[in-house]
């Protein structure tokens, strides 16, 4: 299975009243979606609780996708130096990834179904099917910071491992009301 993370805030980021995050599955169904109410809750919060709680869902094999490159470098680490407060729940990730035989991808927004969601409130069959298939070669200066930290496998065995995808998103168009899924 095919797990999709992306957060939100409510208004501005910081947002003066909370945000969350969602997850939908690689059919296009909402896994969970979490709110929190919060003053000062940022996006890079709803992100990590995002990829934590996915990371709760998936099983052996599973792919788990994300929009947000500093959350990936914050997951490779174990933690943040600018936001300590999301420590505990960084390390608690890493473990969770550690031998887990799960896969984390970083994909361009374009290609997260959960933001397609969060932003249209469904996903449409055209969305899936523009999502799917379209993991490319690591960039290089990605792959040596991946590499450095053991999160990256260099025999391009990418279970347990941290994935980054560089393909450009096509121009989307706006899929009308009908074919939205419920």
């Amino acid at each position: 299975m095919k797990y999709y993370i992306d957060g939100f805030v409510d208004g501005a980021n910081p947002s003066q009243t909370g945000g969350g995050y969602s997850i939908v599955d690689e059919n296009g169904e909402l896994v969970e979606i979490e709110y929190v109410t919060k003053r000062g809750f940022t996006n890079n919060e709803a992100e990590v609780l995002g990829l934590y709680n996915a990371l709760c869902y998936a099983e052996s094999g599973d792919t788990i996708s994300t929009d947000s490159q500093n959350n990936l470098y914050w997951l490779c680490g174990g933690k943040s130096k600018s936001r300590p407060d999301l420590n505990d729940v960084l390390s608690k990730s890493k473990d969770l990834l550690k031998n887990s035989n799960v896969t984390i991808v970083w994909e361009p927004r374009d290609f997260n179904l959960a933001g397609v969601y969060n932003e249209f409130g469904a996903v449409t069959y055209h969305d899936i099917e523009y999502s799917n298939n379209h993991i490319q070669e690591v960039p290089k200066e990605i792959r040596n910071t991946l590499e450095k930290i053991n999160l990256f496998s260099k025999q391009g065995n990418l279970e347990g491992y941290v994935h980054i995808s560089k393909k450009k998103p096509k121009k989307k168009k706006v899929s009308s009301k009908q074919n939205r899924l419920i």
